[in-house]
């Protein structure tokens, strides 16, 4: 099975990144764009603003006194009203930065999805492709919005070709589906394939490519692509050889083969697959506090 993962921003633009993951099957590695810390001073900005209403300036400063940088003092009404004030005159990485900021509730900002979605749609809609991507994920998950694949492949599509690599590994999983947009398989490969040259994106893109190939009966060339994404730190990539070992599905069943791909999964973090180890086959609820002990028990062995 192919599974979506969520990644809400790579990076908060003129500022950090925030990633968030709640039902990820994987997290993507953060990873520049094209939107990059400012280091510019106050008195440059401001300059730079009055003389000629520039509304980057407004967003490098809003970004100066939301984080505390480059010389002023953290302030977050002040950072909101910049912001507000910068997406008020167009500016598409404000409208961006400020939609993230209120779609994650960070940095002392009240979390507002509703407000999220509209900053990024009006971001999106001037080919911002951060904010393309982040408002196809909204609207494959239904996220401050109602769950709409085919908005979502729209949206998605668009970022890709704007050059966002995780776009292309979310398309290919609708395509691969058959959600949003016509299944097509062959598509859904060529968009993995894309990604697979992209660093951030290579390990899910792998991953994928050979859930796919053991689909299609190709077990040799699965194996390879999926020990390729574990060994770059892609659990679900071990947990799934373990389980095809385990259960004999396409492959001689092999029980330590089986045990050794949980255990190098476990050992990255994987929760299924230390509960596997732990318990078998058996469904287990654990408390979390409990989960993150043992997780951190097979990260140290």
């Amino acid at each position: 099975m192919i599974n979506t993962r969520i990644l809400y921003s790579r990076s908060l633009a003129y500022s950090g990144a925030f990633t968030t993951n709640t039902t990820s099957s994987y997290i993507f590695p953060r990873r520049s764009f094209f939107i990059k810390p400012f280091l510019f001073s106050r008195v440059v900005i401001t300059r730079a603003y009055s003389q000629g209403h520039d509304t980057s300036g407004l967003t490098k400063l809003a970004y100066n006194y939301l984080m505390g940088a480059n010389g002023v003092k953290t302030d977050l009404q002040k950072a909101q009203r910049l912001y507000e004030q910068a997406c008020s005159l167009g500016d598409t990485h404000a409208q961006y930065s400020l939609g993230i900021l209120y779609f994650t509730g960070s940095n002392g900002f009240q979390q507002d999805t509703a407000k999220a979605i509209e900053l990024f749609t009006q971001s999106a809609s001037q080919g911002n492709p951060l904010a393309q991507y982040n408002l196809g994920h909204c609207y494959e998950n239904g996220n401050g919005v109602q769950t709409d694949k085919k908005k979502a492949a729209e949206m998605y599509t668009q970022a890709a070709s704007n050059g966002v690599y995780e776009a292309k590994v979310q398309l290919g999983i609708l395509h691969s589906n058959g959600e949003g947009v016509a299944q097509d398989v062959n598509k859904a490969e060529d968009l993995w394939k894309q990604a697979v040259i992209n660093k951030s994106t290579r390990s899910p893109a792998l991953f994928n490519l050979g859930c796919l190939k053991w689909k299609q009966k190709d077990i040799k060339k699965a194996v390879e692509l999926l020990t390729e994404a574990g060994n770059m730190g892609n659990a679900r990539a071990f947990y799934f050889l373990g389980n095809r070992y385990e259960d004999g599905d396409g492959i001689e069943k092999d029980e330590g083969k089986s045990k050794q791909y949980f255990e190098k999964a476990a050992k990255l973090g994987h929760e299924e697959a230390i509960l596997r180890l732990m318990f078998g086959k058996t469904p287990l609820l654990v408390k979390k506090d409990v989960m993150a002990r043992l997780v951190e028990m097979y990260k140290n062995k």
